[in-house]
């Protein structure tokens, strides 16, 4: 199990992915981060799983599945969908 605040970040290769962002810098690509969720800056405190069953075709960071998600503050940054 996993614990840590991060920023929501998009991919920057692949803006159709959502990385989190640890303090300490280390990336973590979720499978199941709700859409709500998916704006850049974002701030989140999780507990999380490791994935081990599959693989990442961005290689993102670190698969995990989100257990539990408490917001700390929403960010102002590039909604999913959205287009600069």
């Amino acid at each position: 199990m996993l614990s840590f605040t991060a920023e929501v970040r998009p991919h920057t290769i692949d803006n159709a992915v959502y990385v989190l962002v640890d303090n300490d810098g280390t990336r973590y690509e979720p499978i199941n981060l709700p859409i709500a969720y998916r704006v850049d800056g974002t701030r989140l405190e999780v507990t999380a799983t490791k994935v081990t069953d599959r693989a990442s075709t961005s290689q993102a960071g670190m698969l995990i599945k989100l257990d539990n998600i408490n917001l700390l503050s929403e960010g102002q940054g590039k909604k999913e969908g959205n287009v600069y």
